[in-house]
């Protein structure tokens, strides 16, 4: 499951989060980090908490209720845009997003949680060419290893997208892993189209278990809605990316 705390529509609320992170575990599932899970062959039955764009939401609510139940996580972060705000979103009033600077995500890292590239700026990587993925992807991962030491070798699309190519270039790169959101390309390999669900604000604990034991059951319409929304970013921001 994916909780977000920046939607660019709402944010859920520490407590709420607190409660689903509660029902989880009460449901006996296994929640762990992606990387760890993609060691594992990706087996049935556990769960990983993951969180997109580093938003500082994470380390001020998140981190503190997760640490307390000894639970780690995986944030993948823009190199390019730590420290700032996030520029990539359709800018409705009042949604504007401060990101976690170097030194809170250094302390996450020193906590164990896992720090993987969510690109270098937050592109849609099946618009690039060979040239700009190169430096979306290896420079991002150069930046994360020169700053924190490490970088996990799991990737996650910005905006869920990928297409073969895409998915090509991250293998022969060293990547293990991509992450999506509810979309799964036929003509990428599992590995690298590994599905996620949302976790919103109008989320119940209960229903959060049953995403993460029965997601496409529960919530592919409305997941599909909200991926919807991320391809009509694409189309409505892409000329405001060529600025950096």
């Amino acid at each position: 499951v994916d909780p977000h705390f920046s939607l660019g529509v709402t944010n859920i609320t520490p407590k709420l989060f607190a409660r689903q992170i509660k029902a989880l575990l009460r449901a006996d599932l296994q929640i762990r980090t992606v990387g760890e899970l993609v060691a594992e062959g990706l087996p049935s039955g556990q769960t990983a908490l993951t969180f997109d764009d580093g938003y500082e939401s994470v380390v001020l609510h998140a981190f503190p209720i997760l640490q307390a139940e000894g639970i780690k996580a995986s944030v993948f972060v823009n190199p390019a845009f730590i420290g700032q705000w996030n520029a990539w979103d359709v800018r409705l009033p009042g949604q504007r997003a401060r990101l976690m600077d170097w030194r809170q995500i250094e302390a996450l890292t020193k906590a164990g949680w896992e720090i993987g590239i969510h690109g270098l700026t937050h592109k849609d990587l099946c618009g690039l060419n060979d040239e700009e993925l190169e430096q979306e992807i290896n420079m991002a991962r150069f930046l994360l290893r020169l700053r924190l030491g490490t970088c996990s070798s799991v990737i996650s699309y910005p905006f869920g997208r990928v297409d073969a190519r895409v998915a090509d270039f991250c293998r022969r790169n060293g990547l293990t892993a991509g992450l999506t959101m509810s979309r799964s390309p036929k003509t990428v390999p599992q590995e690298f189209a590994v599905r996620r669900y949302g976790v919103y604000p109008f989320d119940t604990p209960n229903r959060t278990v049953v995403k993460a034991k029965s997601p496409i059951n529960c919530c592919s319409p409305l997941q599909r809605v909200m991926d919807l929304c991320s391809s009509a970013t694409v189309v409505l921001m892409r000329r405001c990316w060529r600025q950096y």
